[in-house]
């Protein structure tokens, strides 16, 4: 039987199939001359790297003397070309490791699979903890460099601020390497024609490898060993180790990428080798599916605790990396940003879909101004026109992220700086594999802090002028302590995180302190920018409100998120609130964004800035009252329940509607109990007696019921603030901001009906806004509606343009009407519903009475 080659191809790790002609029948040609190249390569480098160890620069040479070279932090380097002797010194040992180790690994992976050596593997693992110290090493002469060439620039302080923060996050490199295996396999469709180039490329040396013998043997001149020394494949397995992240990059910048083959043939290639039609799942440098030889290979029965094993390093691997390694979650999730640009066009121009159930506990009316028929249960496309304008922004966009993900690394900032465009940037022969790695895998899985970063970069106008708003303002709420007991300060474990934070930042000094930066500018608040790849981004953005067309672009980036994710990223309450008056009107294309106004009554909450977080509506259905008399078979006995409803919910802070609602509801104490907590300070401002914080209680046993005691099953507490702090547990949404307060609002009487509690609140609302007539409610929203309008033939809302009719201005149309109808209850139920006369409507809205309340209780206004 003719022998096999026992080698595995480069291009896809599959079995060799061509016969054993050479190095004892072990190898066909290609795999014999691409072995001994393997060979001959990682062992000249070898000794170019002992060679290289003996010359060390002066400096480093002084340095390790006294300290490994993973301790060495080059603080003291002030001299450009100090810097530039051990830079070039750092790269190329990282140069010479890298190769060595590649080429070992290579090797024995490749042409020795079954041979065990554990000496090798054991020095495999001292050059590869070389190669991480020497990386490590770079990237800090890198940093120090940039201090000593740019110490007169502005932003220094911001990216050097980046870089600690990027450090302090960092993941190992088991991590990445597990990241970056799991990301080839979300990508395979991506990279199929890159493996197919690959097979191609090797098919077309196995082909020259046949003729070049066939002719070497007619001849007999050849020198079989000089041509085998003189190609080495590492150097291509380097630069395609290089390229794959970058093209991966190109991919998901919507840049062009480079020139593939055609598909005839790739056709042809294919079909010529049948042992490469298989799929294979990115199987790059050593991170391949092992498991994947051959669809007929029988699966190995595992143990229960291999199984557990097994599901743990699945679930480990898929998961997006959204955790710090101290194990706190990150408040901004990642997600993938996979889409293309033609998938993006035909879903804007599609529309879609989604369930209008969600978040819809009560009534819901279409066919009015904030939801019409058309947007029942689907979000519209958009035309053509604009599509296209969308999807070139996003696209630069794309790029302004890849910017922002620079920043925070050192390594690859000197090369971003000199390059005036993305491809240039990628063609800088500087930069490895190993930071190209970990920006693709930033860049694949971004954090949705990072996205709306990027689109208020994009988004900022340069001429806008800088408002400074000072920490330490006037409280204007401290006045309005209504409070008739010692102040309760109540924190959440999320607050208090959080202030932890910003002490820890603040007190802990920073890894690398290198003095003052004499940028001739200290003022607090300053806009900085730097121009990275060609583009400029801001220090701000981060903190600073995004403009309307900014998330709008994060709408659809970002299309698979909840709208609670995006209401995480506002930076204060206005911004919020326009945001959601967008959205309750149908502004963005995002299915997961429409079901955030809910029924009418959530709507109009929203709408009057009282945003529910957490509702039981449910008092009258769940309170009960059961009894036997004592004339019966058996003895007296008794089953009472009693429940009442409550909404926890936010309003602004330090405004004059929020202070009157909370008034209001304080003097309607027959009827509701407000509990009022501060934000920004943990302090309550308002709270009802202790005997009134009950919300569900029972008593049951034998004899009357009235001579037994109450058992409360469930009051208002600070472990009710606590859940309201956790978005896993009543909404998904969480405020960044501190300015708003957490209000929570319940019934006096259990059993009440739900329309008939949400009814007093939203007519306190209605009070406090001083409206006088229905029409009056979207008022509130007149300065964002104004600024849209909803398209007569489509039904879609979107930018005003000049000259046309705003959505205010249908408002306000004197054909425009409200109508006010009044539901009687008896008894915690529904006994009908009616127009409103004049007089109920008087008393509805705000009239003289409540004007002479408001002068007695509010005489500064």
């Amino acid at each position: 039987m003719e022998p096999v080659c026992q080698a595995l191809n480069l291009s896809d790790e599959q079995k060799c199939t061509a016969p054993a002609t050479s190095a004892n029948l072990l190898f066909c040609r290609l795999h014999s001359k691409q072995s001994l190249g393997l060979y001959l390569g990682y062992k000249k480098r070898n000794a170019a790297f002992d060679e290289l160890e003996t010359r060390l620069p002066e400096w480093l040479n002084n340095k390790i003397a006294e300290q490994p070279l993973r301790n060495v932090s080059f603080d003291d380097v002030e001299d450009e070309a100090t810097l530039a002797e051990l830079h070039n010194y750092l790269y190329k040992r990282y140069g010479l490791l890298d190769r060595v180790i590649r080429a070992r690994k290579l090797h024995h992976s490749h042409f020795y699979p079954l041979d065990l050596d554990y000496g090798h593997k054991t020095y495999i693992d001292k050059l590869t903890n070389e190669r991480f110290v020497t990386l490590r090493a770079l990237e800090r002469l890198q940093k120090r460099a940039l201090e000593v060439v740019y110490r007169n620039q502005t932003w220094l302080a911001w990216v050097r601020q980046q870089q600690e923060e990027e450090e302090n996050v960092r993941e190992n490199e088991s991590k990445q390497i597990k990241r970056e295996a799991a990301m080839f396999r979300r990508r395979n469709k991506e990279i199929e024609s890159r493996l197919r180039r690959k097979r191609i490329k090797e098919g077309l040396r196995r082909q020259e490898a046949a003729l070049e013998e066939a002719f070497k043997e007619r001849q007999d001149t050849s020198d079989q060993q000089d041509e085998e020394e003189s190609w080495d494949p590492i150097e291509d397995e380097v630069e395609n180790d290089r390229s794959k992240f970058v093209e991966m990059m190109m991919h998901l910048l919507w840049l062009n990428p480079p020139k593939e083959t055609s598909a005839h043939d790739v056709d042809t290639a294919d079909a010529g080798d049948p042992t490469q039609q298989e799929p294979v799942e990115a199987e790059f440098n050593g991170v391949a599916n092992k498991s994947q030889t051959g669809a007929s290979a029988p699966a190995k029965a595992m143990n229960r605790n291999q199984k557990k094993r097994a599901k743990k390093q699945a679930k480990a691997e898929s998961a997006p990396a959204n955790t710090s390694n101290d194990g706190n979650a990150d408040d901004s999730a990642r997600i993938e940003v996979n889409e293309t640009s033609e998938q993006v066009s035909k879903r804007l121009l599609n529309g879609a879909k989604f369930d209008w159930q969600e978040n819809v506990r009560g009534d819901l009316l279409a066919g009015v101004i904030d939801h019409p028929h058309e947007l029942h249960g689907q979000v519209l496309g958009l035309p053509q026109e604009e599509v296209d304008q969308l999807v070139a922004e996003i696209g630069e966009i794309k790029q302004l992220l890849l910017c922002r993900l620079i920043i925070s690394q050192a390594a690859l900032l000197p090369a971003a700086l000199r390059a005036e465009s993305v491809e240039q940037f990628f063609n800088d022969p500087e930069l490895s594999s190993a930071e190209l790695r970990d920006l693709c895998l930033r860049l694949e899985q971004p954090s949705l802090q990072e996205i709306r970063d990027a689109c208020a970069d994009f988004a900022r106008d340069e001429n806008e002028e800088e408002v400074i708003k000072p920490d330490d303002e006037q409280d204007e709420q401290e006045t309005y302590d209504m409070s008739a007991r010692d102040e309760d300060f109540w924190k959440t474990k999320h607050e208090k995180e959080l202030e932890k934070r910003r002490r820890d930042s603040n007190e802990a000094p920073p890894r690398l302190d290198f003095g003052e930066i004499e940028d001739g500018n200290t003022r607090p608040g300053k806009r900085v920018r730097i121009k990275l790849c060609g583009k400029y981004i801001w220090n701000q953005a981060s903190e600073r409100t995004v403009a309307r067309r900014g998330w709008l672009q994060f709408a659809v980036i970002a299309h698979g998120t909840k709208f609670g994710e995006a209401i995480q990223l506002c930076r204060s309450w206005d911004e919020f609130y326009g945001l959601s008056i967008l959205n309750i009107f149908g502004y963005f294309p995002s299915a997961g964004w429409a079901t955030w106004a809910g029924d009418r009554t959530r709507s109009q909450f929203l709408q009057l800035g009282f945003v529910p977080r957490f509702s039981f509506l449910g008092a009258h259905e769940m309170s009960s009252r059961a009894a036997t008399g004592a004339r019966g078979a058996g003895p007296r006995t008794h089953d009472v329940m009693e429940c009442k409803n409550v909404i926890c919910a936010h309003i602004k802070r330090n405004d004059p509607v929020s202070r009157r609602f909370v008034q209001y509801l304080n003097l309607y104490s027959s009827e509701l109990c407000i509990l009022v907590r501060d934000a920004k300070t943990g302090r309550i401002v308002v709270q009802p007696p202790k005997e009134e914080w009950w919300l569900t209680r029972t008593k049951s046993g034998m004899g009357r019921a009235s001579r037994s005691e109450w058992q409360v099953t469930s009051e208002v507490n600070e472990g009710m603030f606590e859940r309201l702090s956790d978005t896993s547990v009543f909404s998904d949404f969480r405020f960044s901001f501190s300015e708003h307060y957490d209000v929570i609002v319940w019934d006096t009487l259990p059993g009440v009906h739900p329309e008939e509690f949400q009814n007093r609140i939203h007519n306190t609302l209605i009070k406090a806004y001083r409206f006088t007539q229905g029409i009056e409610c979207y008022s509130v929203a007149a300065p964002i509606l104004k600024t849209i309008r909803r398209d007569p033939d489509t039904g879609r809302c979107r930018d005003v343009r000049e000259g046309e009719e705003s959505v205010w201005d249908v408002i306000q149309h004197p054909d425009s009407q409200s109508i006010d109808f009044l539901v009687e209850y008896l008894n915690g139920k529904i006994t009908g519903r009616r127009d409103m006369t004049v007089e109920e409507k008087h008393e509805r809205y705000y009239n003289e009475i409540d004007a002479a309340e408001d002068e007695v209780l509010f005489p500064e206004e």
